[in-house]
């Protein structure tokens, strides 16, 4: 029977648009499907602290293609825990391709960053408190969503998740943009690595000056996680001039993703090695870098900080310090929480530094500008573990900048020698055993300065 021009367009039409139904109800049962299955297929995977954006121009609209591009995964395996000494936060990436690049200003929050925890799912008083304490540290500012307090801009929602699982940055206008969090995931040091991510921060060893600090040993990686590793090249991330942190709560710990418990992530001063992963909570330089990036214009009039610091957003007229240093601009040297340390003057007789027991302290060794320092662990004793714990360890930060975290010892060890890169010296002791303790010794550098383990005839 032949059909008339009118009901063939009909016939058409309604055949197209029931295919077309067909294709949209396929699309959005994969988006459903990937919210609960798409963390099945993981891959576990940073001298300046980056920042990543999506290129992609999504106008509002999610596709499983952008939740594939955009989103870092967080693993937690407790089967991977009994492996290590310290419970460190596994993380994994599906890693994306890259079509990553500072896109201006889509990608920052705007402030408050409205946000919603799923009912009944989670410690809510644990989420607020890490966003008061990023509140704290920074301008950026939160508010939790509620009957009056509807936005029309992107809504950051915490729901219970297979994996632990965060966008890079604000993605979408209009739209709940989630973190995802595992049962294994609700602890203080997952959901603030979860919520930097959100955002902006990426993970420190991802960095393009990577290659200076540390190596990564392909070898002893599981199969499949290679792309974890690889490097997100500066031509595609901005950097806010901050040194690389081994201490950043964003840096893999040695044995992320081994296949044979050998290191993927090693440093290239191995003095570092149980530094990688050690940070419960934010470093310094991790508040310092969410600071440059959204809160420099905060500030009417600009201070002068000292020893790395910088300009507090929330209270203008005041700095910042890293772990060592107080006051004003910075510019105090702190003798610890206990006030056991000391300042100390390099010079070319040795000097000695002495500590034991339980107790919070912090000494300070510096010499003549130019002049560098030489210094001999003589003998350290902490407990032995691969993982250091920020609260029980002995401290070198001899590198020129202060503000990163420095070699965090947790062994026992004998006559390891260092020399700072700079003139000053700081060296935190953080204790919780009575039984720890550290001898050390420092004098001013020199080439004829005779080993440490020979003496004048």
């Amino acid at each position: 029977m032949l059909v008339k021009n009118d009901d063939k367009f009909f016939f058409y039409f309604i055949f197209f648009c029931s295919i077309y139904c067909l294709i949209i109800r396929i699309y959005f049962w994969k988006i459903l499907n990937n919210h609960n299955n798409q963390f099945v297929k993981i891959d576990q995977t940073s001298n300046n602290r980056l920042f990543e954006y999506s290129k992609v121009k999504t106008k509002g609209r999610i596709s499983s293609d952008n939740l594939s591009k955009n989103l870092n995964y967080d693993i937690h395996d407790s089967s991977i825990y009994k492996k290590i000494d310290d419970l460190y936060v596994h993380e994994s990436m599906f890693y994306r391709n890259k079509r990553k690049v500072v896109n201006k200003l889509k990608n920052k929050w705007n402030f408050p960053i409205v946000y919603e925890i799923e009912k009944d799912k989670f410690n809510e008083t644990l989420i607020n408190k890490v966003l008061q304490n990023i509140e704290t540290e920074t301008c950026i500012r939160f508010a939790k969503r509620n009957a009056t307090n509807k936005s029309s801009q992107t809504v950051l929602k915490y729901f219970l998740g297979k994996t632990c699982v965060s966008y890079y940055g604000r993605q979408y206008s209009k739209i709940v943009q989630g973190i995802f969090l595992t049962k294994y995931c609700q602890n203080w040091k997952s959901v603030i690595h979860e919520t930097l991510h959100a955002l902006g921060l990426i993970h420190e060893q991802a960095r393009y000056d990577r290659d200076k600090y540390v190596k990564i040993n392909m070898s002893n990686v599981k199969r499949g996680c290679e792309k974890n590793f690889k490097i997100i090249s500066s031509a595609i991330t901005s950097t806010y001039n901050v040194s690389y942190d081994y201490g950043s709560i964003m840096h893999y710990h040695p044995y992320t993703w081994s296949k044979n418990n050998e290191t993927t992530v090693a440093p290239i001063d191995d003095i570092y090695l149980n530094t990688l992963g050690s940070s419960g909570t934010a470093s310094f330089n991790d508040f310092k870098a969410l600071n440059l990036h959204y809160c420099q214009k905060k500030c009417n009039k600009t201070i002068e900080c000292k020893n790395f610091g910088y300009q507090n957003p929330n209270k203008c007229g005041v700095c910042k310090c890293p772990d060592g240093f107080q006051g004003t601009l910075c510019n105090v040297k702190s003798k610890g929480k206990d006030n056991c340390g000391a300042i100390k003057s390099a010079r070319n007789k040795v000097g000695k530094i002495s500590v034991n027991g339980s107790k919070s302290c912090t000494f300070h060794i510096h010499a003549k500008e130019n002049e560098k320092i030489d210094i001999n662990l003589l003998n350290i004793t902490f407990p032995k573990s691969r993982v250091c714990k920020a609260n029980n360890c002995l401290e070198i930060k001899y590198k020129k900048d202060l503000s990163t975290t420095g070699a965090r010892i947790c062994e026992k060890l004998d006559n390891y020698t260092l020399k700072s890169e700079a003139s000053k010296v700081v060296i935190l002791y953080k204790s919780t055993n009575p039984r720890n303790s550290a001898t050390i010794l420092f004098r001013i550098y020199k080439k004829k300065n005779l080993p440490w383990n020979r003496k004048k005839q």
